[in-house]
């Protein structure tokens, strides 16, 4: 399989993942109201693409807000961890959740979640878009998504699945109940975990977001299957889709947003949305997020909201087709 060169992808990768968590803004705005650091919750590991991503853009509203934006990385629960730290803050502008898709599948997997995900935030910015990825072992005799189910049926369960969100999990589940794949999933707290039992032979298969996976695809620690969205990935225009390998139903592309608690006031949620759209609409914030293999959006705040109803009401139903239960 042939993909497209992007060396710039991994040394931004690299680079960013050593990267300070604090950025100081280096000119301030002369109309900001925000007098000191403002936090931006991951719910994703240092050193992942969503960690990555988060503190490019966390950069450039640094700067513009004139006060430190400090990553702060909570991991655990599939994302319930960050969310609930956000939901619980005081609602003033300065604790902020950097989401995944996701987040929106929490309430389809977890029960008794510690907040209502349609009730207890407000959309602040849509900041991009991406793909998702299913790669497998290169040592496994799996060269597409076909031989793939195949293999699975041929050796029950003997496949274990990494699974780095609850969104993924879900996934999984989906995956396997329109196909018959007998795979087993396999929980972890963020990509790197996953990455790393995968590297170490623990799980055979991943589903993650391109911007994390592709730079090993390249290197040959993993092999690509097919990507979830609705089209290609541009960085990997030979893998295809997973609607292209028969299964068009199975569409699932990732994004990324910014919330705040409910209750914060319309004009720090104006002012927040208005420089985190300015932010991803840099061309060189632009250029750095599609090196590291994403989509720049900057849609307001109503797009994301829109997005998150649907996403939870596509969640809800693939988790009753599934038979999956809230546990």
């Amino acid at each position: 399989m042939k993909l497209e060169p992007n060396r710039g992808r991994r040394r931004a990768l690299l680079a960013l993942a050593a990267a300070p968590i604090s950025f100081h803004g280096s000119r301030a705005s002369a109309q900001s109201t925000w007098t000191k650091p403002i936090r931006l919750v991951v719910p994703n590991p240092a050193g992942g693409g969503t960690d990555v991503a988060a503190r490019i853009i966390g950069q450039r509203v640094s700067e513009r807000l004139g006060q430190p934006v400090v990553v702060d990385n909570r991991p655990g629960a599939g994302g319930v961890v960050a969310a609930e730290v956000v939901a619980k803050s005081p609602a003033d502008g300065y604790t902020l959740l950097y989401a995944t898709a996701g987040f929106a599948a929490i309430p389809a997997l977890v029960a008794n979640v510690p907040y209502d995900t349609l009730k207890d935030f407000v959309p602040v910015s849509l900041t991009l878009r991406g793909n998702s990825i299913i790669v497998v072992s290169p040592s496994l005799p799996i060269h597409t998504l076909a031989e793939l189910i195949a293999y699975s049926k041929q050796k029950p369960d003997a496949l274990n699945c990494g699974s780095p969100s609850a969104a993924v999990t879900l996934a999984y589940e989906y995956f396997k109940s329109l196909t018959g794949a007998r795979l087993t999933v396999v929980p972890y707290r963020g990509s790197v975990q996953a990455f790393t039992d995968f590297v170490g032979g623990q799980v055979q298969v991943l589903l993650d977001p391109a911007i994390s996976m592709l730079p090993q695809v390249k290197s040959g620690k993993a092999r690509a299957l097919a990507v979830t969205g609705e089209r290609r990935d541009a960085a990997a225009p030979d893998v295809p889709t997973v609607a292209e390998s028969g299964y068009p139903t199975f569409t699932l592309p990732s994004w990324h947003g910014v919330f705040a608690p409910a209750g914060s006031p319309k004009p720090v949620i104006d002012r927040l949305q208005a420089e985190f759209v300015h932010a991803v609409a840099a061309p060189d914030i632009k250029e750095k997020l599609q090196q590291i293999g994403v989509e720049p959006l900057g849609q307001p705040a109503a797009e994301l909201g829109r997005l998150l109803e649907r996403e939870v009401q596509l969640w809800t139903a693939i988790g009753r087709q599934s038979g999956i239960k809230p546990a």
